[in-house]
């Protein structure tokens, strides 16, 4: 069973943000169709309104990859708990996604490979400033699998769900619905910032 994952203002906590399949959100064996970069992602995010108290903000910072993919890393101060995901942007009528995997490194912190499934987030740029990204509502999808409308295996206690139908069937699933149905539990607003946080002094 997986453990719950809460969702707060604090980074190392609520990034899950790109989803390890270490926490309670869905997978999906395949992702949405590919589309083209969203050049507005690109550049380096900072979690919005976090007070001191509550420890580090936390940056985002999503790199061009090859072959229009991108590259995701999360860390909390100066490259400290940092976490690397690899992903694509999707578009469905005028909704905007990504489709994530983490990276996983081995015991020697060299070799890596990637997890095996994909997390979906919506997202929205506002302003090319603000960045929010949203769950897809996942009482959703536990309701059409069962009701057959989409194809996923659903743990004893239903608490984990691994959608398995094909890119298309998502595709299809999610344009038959409006954002106010699909969307779910909100991730932490990120702000854009002109640079990742600094070393600090020795």
């Amino acid at each position: 069973m997986k453990q719950k994952l809460k969702i707060s203002g604090k980074l190392s906590v609520a990034l899950l943000l790109l989803l390890s399949s270490s926490g309670c959100y869905f997978t999906s064996s395949n992702p949405l169709p590919a589309g083209p970069l969203d050049q507005e992602l690109l550049g380096v995010w900072k979690v919005a309104d976090v007070k001191e108290a509550s420890g580090p903000p936390g940056y985002v910072l999503f790199a061009k990859s090859q072959n229009d993919r991108l590259q995701i890393i999360i860390m909390e101060k100066y490259f400290e708990n940092v976490e690397i995901y690899q992903g694509f942007c999707s578009k469905i009528g005028s909704e905007k996604y990504l489709n994530v995997k983490k990276v996983l490194f081995g015991k020697d912190g060299q070799s890596a490979e990637l997890d095996a499934d994909f997390s979906l987030v919506h997202y929205r740029i506002a302003g090319q400033v603000r960045l929010e990204m949203t769950l897809l509502n996942e009482t959703l999808m536990k309701s059409a699998v069962k009701s057959g409308q989409l194809r996923g295996l659903l743990s004893d206690r239903e608490n984990d769900l691994n959608l398995i139908c094909t890119t298309g069937e998502l595709a299809d699933f999610l344009g038959r619905h409006k954002p106010a149905e699909l969307l779910g539990e909100p991730l932490p607003i990120l702000e854009r910032t002109n640079r990742l946080p600094q070393p600090a002094a020795k």
